[in-house]
């Protein structure tokens, strides 16, 4: 159940604020239905709306909104969404994409300034949710390999949760394009990963 907003909040929370899914083809997707619910119940006066595209132009453009708080990045944006932002986090350089841009102020040359931050929360959704089906996973997967299905940028994501969430030493990729998926196996490469 979600409860009422506390006593004191953030001031962010209490001025009207957008958060955007970046992606294409994104029409069917329930995140803004589902976020702006929870909006609603919770009196935040946020929008979660959809960015249906794949140009970097059109995100880049709202992201320097004055009520831009955040957006979700899904495909095909999240490897090169990652142009898009000031600071990209170490997970999310290591994985080599991001899936969520979030703002925070900052003080630069003495003038506050909004920072936008890109991030990579998929793996630990993916971390968690083999965590909760087996509890002793990462003692299995010392001894037994792991398989991943698809060569997309969410690849990248289940990669990096099996081996540095889980501790998996052999990880398997299999993927309808050879191609696609070597650009993957590359780019974790590039960026330290074994």
């Amino acid at each position: 159940m979600v409860d009422e907003l506390p006593k004191q909040v953030n001031k962010e929370v209490t001025q009207q604020r957008t958060v955007y899914l970046f992606g294409q083809p994104i029409a069917h997707s329930l995140s803004p239905a589902f976020h702006n619910t929870i909006f609603r119940h919770l009196k935040i006066p946020w929008c979660y709306l959809r960015l249906d595209s794949t140009d970097l132009e059109d995100l880049t453009w709202f992201m320097h909104r004055n009520d831009f708080i955040g957006a979700a990045v899904t495909m095909p944006n999240k490897v090169r969404a990652m142009d898009c932002v000031d600071i990209v986090t170490a997970d999310a350089q290591k994985i080599g994409c991001i899936n969520t841009i979030y703002v925070r102020p900052n003080l630069i040359g003495g003038e506050e300034r909004h920072v936008h931050i890109g991030t990579n929360t998929d793996w630990i959704g993916i971390q968690r949710a083999l965590l909760s089906v087996d509890p002793g996973i990462r003692a299995h997967l010392q001894n037994h390999p792991a398989l991943v299905i698809g060569g997309g940028a969410t690849c990248r994501s289940a990669i990096y949760a099996l081996t540095e969430g889980l501790g998996a030493r052999v990880v398997y990729l299999v993927n309808r394009d050879p191609e696609e998926a070597k650009s993957a196996i590359r780019g974790l490469k590039e960026q330290g990963l074994q």
